[in-house]
């Protein structure tokens, strides 16, 4: 048993993400918040899923959600011109990678698909 023990601890330290992956991600986290705070004042980007619980493997994707105050956004309301709104802001400040930017307007709920210039996130 204790052989079975030191080789799951030495499989999670071999795939743990390390603390410069995490600076990595929470800065895509940053830059993304600061461009859409300056569309869109009080609206709040937050991950979800495996990065949110520390759970997240070193070539794992991030799951982020971008909210608003839907009384006062300049946002659209309607999510499929909102879907391609945060789209063309992608695009247009050049934080995706040019071409891998995906909108799948027919998901339950909307979402994009993009590749982080700086980092190459997903």
């Amino acid at each position: 048993m204790t052989r079975l023990h030191q080789e799951i601890l030495d499989f999670y330290e071999w795939v743990r993400p390390q603390d410069f992956e995490q600076e990595i991600r929470l800065d895509v986290i940053t830059r993304l918040q600061k461009t859409f705070s300056r569309i869109e004042p009080g609206c709040q980007l937050k991950p979800f899923g495996s990065f949110a619980a520390g759970l997240y493997l070193p070539t794992a994707d991030m799951d982020l959600v971008l909210m608003t105050h839907a009384s006062r956004s300049k946002f659209h309301p309607n999510a499929k011109n909102l879907l391609y709104f945060i789209h063309s802001v992608l695009d247009r400040e050049r934080i995706a990678v040019p071409g891998s930017l995906q909108p799948i307007a027919k998901a339950k709920v909307p979402i994009i698909k993009f590749v982080d210039a700086i980092t190459g996130l997903k």
